[in-house]
């Protein structure tokens, strides 16, 4: 594909053609894109922590994943990508991504390959652990909505924000160690991704509605008006359970609990060991477990039941009513 960054196609491809350079932030860090990103903060006049590029990436020869629309490879820390039919991508060292797209294709396909499995990467290299939730902040401090698909963690913490939290984070929170082993949430970037059924409990339109990406059924719904850009502190993990029953439970999870969840929902943890990050994932999720509170609340898997939920978790949980 490398025609595709030939000067002599360029009139063929629109999507390539007066992208500029942008200047947005989202996980604590600046990034330079040559493409526009409208899920994220805009950062004008500010130094770029990650270089985005169009460039030549060199193709997957020798991959540790490889299936039909994603193949994976790692060598000597750099992190290769190719989701087919998309773009090709290549992340080293935390601060650098080159991406080579195919042609025509819709450039919201390229930017959630960037903003998804790539971030992921990034963000490991850097040693900042990235959770598959959704995070929420409270007057104190955040708490994390972890759960496996289905769980309802981006509904939950749509209607958190509803009643007045403010959002941090939705698909990844980052989580990192602050001063004194404490960790704390980076804000991610004000997207909530929500499920048409959803969408209808939320009262959320769905008329007007960008999706996720071309073809989903998963609306982007962006609320930078509700956001906390500044890190909070984690006050809790709440790990959502869907099951056959009709009330909601909470428990606290024990220790070995913590640290059994908090690996299970750590974002695409098989890269930890082509980015020889396994040992320092240990550490954190271990130092990250022994400082904050965790529990399990399982719900009702039929029927939504969402404000019932929501009153539970906001009564029992959570430290102050509103940020």
């Amino acid at each position: 594909m490398l025609a595709l960054f030939d000067p002599a196609r360029a009139s063929y491809l629109p999507t390539l053609q007066h992208c500029g350079s942008h200047l947005n932030t989202a996980f604590g860090l600046v990034f330079r894109t040559p493409f526009p990103c409208p899920e994220l903060f805009p950062a004008p006049g500010r130094a770029p922590d990650v270089r985005v590029a169009y460039a030549p990436v060199p193709a997957v020869t020798r991959p540790v994943f490889n299936g039909t629309y994603n193949q994976i490879q790692f060598q000597d820390g750099t992190f290769t990508h190719n989701k087919t039919g998309v773009v090709r991508t290549w992340v080293r060292g935390g601060a650098e991504i080159r991406m080579q797209r195919v042609p025509y294709v819709h450039d919201d396909e390229v930017r959630y390959t960037f903003l998804t499995v790539v971030m992921t990467a990034l963000l490991l290299q850097r040693g900042i652990l990235p959770l598959h939730a959704s995070a929420v902040s409270t007057a104190r401090g955040a708490f994390l909505f972890v759960g496996r698909s289905g769980a309802g963690k981006s509904t939950l913490a749509a209607e958190m924000v509803r009643r007045g939290y403010l959002m941090q984070a939705d698909d990844i929170a980052p989580v990192r160690l602050g001063a004194g082993a404490q960790p704390e949430v980076v804000a991610g970037f004000p997207q909530l991704k929500l499920c048409l059924d959803a969408a209808a409990h939320l009262d959320q339109p769905v008329q007007g509605t960008a999706r996720v990406r071309p073809k989903e059924d998963k609306l982007s719904v962006l609320r930078h008006d509700r956001f906390r850009q500044a890190p909070s502190p984690l006050l809790g993990i709440v790990l959502l359970e869907p099951e056959a029953r009709d009330d909601v439970a909470i428990r606290p999870l024990s220790s070995r609990e913590k640290l059994h969840t908090l690996i299970e929902y750590t974002f695409n943890q098989s890269f930890l060991d082509g980015l020889n990050r396994r040992s320092e994932h240990f550490r954190q999720v271990a130092a990250v477990g022994n400082a904050i509170d965790a529990f399990a609340v399982r719900r009702p898997a039929q029927g939504y039941r969402l404000q019932e939920l929501a009153d539970r978790i906001e009564t029992e949980l959570f430290p102050h009513r509103k940020t």
